[in-house]
C-alpha cells in the first residue's frame, strides 16, 4: 500500500511540492501483508484506491477506477515488471491470483512458483507487483485527466452469473460484490442451481 501510494505522491512533491511534500505517506504503511498483515486486500491494490480516491472526480468515477484496477489485478499474469536492478536477482514466475485478496494471491503465485508465501522470492514478487499496481493506477489516472478514459476490463462469466441472481432488488440480496466469486467459493449448497459462466 505504502509502496503504490508513495511512488506517486512522492513524484508529485519533487514536481509541484505541496499539498504533495507535507501528505502524510507514511500513514499507508498499515496496508503491508494486506493489511496489517491480515491477508486480506492486498496493499498494492489498497493504496492505488486511496490515490483513486484522492484524485477521482467523484464518488462514482472512484468507483470505476477501483472496478477496473482489480478486475485487471484478478486476471492477468503478474508480476510483468523485471527491474534492471532487482533486490533479490531472482526468477520470478508469473501468476493468476483470481483475486484481490492478499492470502489467495500470494498463494496462487506460491503454489506456481514453488516457493513459499514467506520466502525472499516471494517479498521480490510483491515489490514487483507493486510497481505493476502502481503503473496500471497511473495509467487509469492519467486517461481519465485526458478525457481518454474507458473501461478496458469486464467482470468474468462467473461474476456475471452469480451477480444475475444475487442482485440489490432480488430474494438472494444476501451478498454483493464484483470480486471473483470462485476464488472463495468453492462449492455450493445441494440446492443452488448450476453456475453457467459462460
Amino acid at each position: 500500500m505504502y509502496g503504490v501510494f508513495a511512488s506517486v505522491i512522492v513524484q508529485l512533491a519533487e514536481q509541484h511540492g505541496e499539498p504533495y511534500q507535507s501528505f502524510p505517506v507514511d500513514m499507508m504503511r498499515y496496508g503491508a501483508g494486506g493489511t496489517g498483515g491480515s491477508g486480506s486486500l492486498c496493499g498494492a491494490l489498497n493504496g492505488a484506491a486511496a490515490l483513486f480516491g484522492l484524485f477521482a472526480q467523484s464518488e462514482e468515477q472512484t468507483k470505476q477506477f477501483i472496478s477496473e484496477l482489480f478486475l485487471w489485478y484478478e486476471q492477468k499474469e503478474l508480476p510483468a515488471f523485471v527491474p534492471r536492478k532487482p533486490i533479490l536477482d531472482v526468477e520470478v514466475p508469473l501468476s493468476v491470483s483470481d483475486s484481490v485478496l492478499c492470502h489467495v494471491s500470494v498463494t496462487r503465485w506460491a503454489e506456481t512458483s514453488g516457493y513459499k508465501a514467506f520466502s525472499k522470492p516471494r517479498k521480490e514478487r510483491c515489490r514487483r507487483l507493486t510497481a505493476d499496481t502502481a503503473k496500471r493506477a497511473v495509467e487509469i489516472l492519467n486517461t481519465s485527466l485526458s478525457g481518454k478514459y474507458e473501461a478496458q476490463m469486464d467482470m468474468t462469466g462467473e461474476v456475471k452469473a452469480c451477480g444475475s441472481c444475487h442482485t440489490k432488488d432480488s430474494e438472494m440480496s444476501n451478498t454483493r460484490g464484483t470480486m471473483s466469486c470462485g476464488s472463495c467459493h468453492f462449492s455450493l449448497a445441494k440446492d443452488h442451481p448450476t453456475v453457467q459462466s459462460g
